[in-house]
């Protein structure tokens, strides 16, 4: 197992009191967030699978601090698959800064991003196969036929 230091990210075979390069205490750093801060601390996190699933627990807790730091993921990454995980917590808030961004997505220049930013919530489960449809005219989504 690795730990990271939230400073700088380096990272150590062992847990550590304070790092060694950016000099953060760790202990300290993360006994002053609550759940929610440390989630969207950890979208930043240099794992690749840690930022999309602190992400997905972000769309479970629905905490509107969340908001802003989803959208800015988006907007900053070029792992398609944290943005679109990013989107999908986005869709779960139903402010007005939440909903014109995922408007605006459907004009991304990544198709699976478009996808995403279309599809309803009744499209959301596992099953639904974005990349099987297409995009007609009018910005829907055509479902294949069999």
């Amino acid at each position: 197992m690795l730990y990271y230091c939230p400073g700088c990210w380096q990272d150590f075979a062992f847990a550590i009191e304070a790092c060694p390069q950016c000099g953060i205490n760790v202990a300290d750093f993360w006994g002053r967030k609550d759940l929610v801060e440390k989630l969207i601390h950890s979208l930043q996190h240099p794992e690749p699978s840690t930022p999309v699933r602190a992400a997905w627990l972000l769309s479970r807790i629905k905490d509107l601090r969340a908001v802003e730091p989803l959208i800015e993921v988006i907007k900053k990454t070029r792992d398609f698959y944290l943005a679109r995980e990013a989107l999908r917590a986005l869709k779960q808030f139903a402010t007005e800064e939440a909903q014109q961004f995922v408007e605006s997505l459907r004009n991304h220049p990544v198709r699976m991003i478009q996808v995403e930013a279309m599809k309803s919530e009744k499209q959301q489960g596992p099953a639904y196969l974005p990349t099987l449809g297409t995009l007609t005219s009018q910005g829907e989504i055509d479902e294949p036929h069999y």
